[in-house]
């Protein structure tokens, strides 16, 4: 998870608040939409001019024959990935992320990364960015706590490990409050809040 992929989050309270309206279709409908839409201002905030032209070069390089490493053919699909999600073709991105997890899952790695690396992280994290975007709520769910299991298990030495974990918490629990488990969601909430208190941003 990059500051690039750090998504735009709304207020905790308001969040909570909405589990207690009335209309609960209507919020779920509201919630969706909201982290939908905050998904894809996300992606048009980093898109530039650029984008097809990096489409392309990074396709080329997988097609041309350059002779990648398997380390740099899984980073070229994950910027692919991203390319796409700028263009909003999030069912195309989730392919090639997942074809990119795949690779470090059945060991295509030369023993240079493992799958409890940050990029197996970032990619479970953007496939479940992928599926949320799509409706697919429980694989979403299941493809960011995957994303969490590892960040907790090995986490990176970088600043901005705290905010990018409660990133990850708040996505989480939109998910979990869409599928009908709001006390999960409030669990996820706290625990986000709890990482914004301490280190003092939101």
């Amino acid at each position: 998870i990059g500051s690039r992929n750090d998504i735009v989050r709304s207020d905790i309270n308001q969040k909570i608040n909405d589990l207690h309206l009335k209309k609960k279709n209507l919020v779920e409908n509201s919630i969706y939409e909201r982290q939908i839409n905050d998904i894809d201002e996300h992606y048009r905030s980093i898109i530039n001019p650029d984008n097809e032209t990096q489409l392309k070069n990074y396709q080329c390089q997988l097609n041309d024959g350059h002779d990648l490493t398997s380390v740099q053919r899984i980073d070229v699909f994950y910027q692919i990935g991203i390319c796409l999600m700028r263009k909003g073709d999030s069912d195309q991105a989730l392919q090639i992320f997942s074809k990119a997890k795949q690779m470090i899952i059945s060991g295509q790695l030369d023993n240079e990364i493992n799958s409890t690396s940050i990029r197996c992280v970032d990619l479970s994290y953007q496939i479940g960015l992928c599926l949320m975007k799509n409706g697919d709520f429980p694989q979403a769910l299941n493809s960011l706590l995957e994303a969490e299991q590892i960040i907790i298990k090995d986490p990176p030495v970088w600043d901005r490990f705290p905010q990018l974990l409660a990133t990850l918490y708040d996505n989480i629990a939109i998910l979990y409050f869409l599928l009908h488990e709001p006390f999960q969601a409030l669990f996820m909430w706290k625990k986000s809040n709890d990482i914004k208190t301490n280190f003092s941003y939101g």
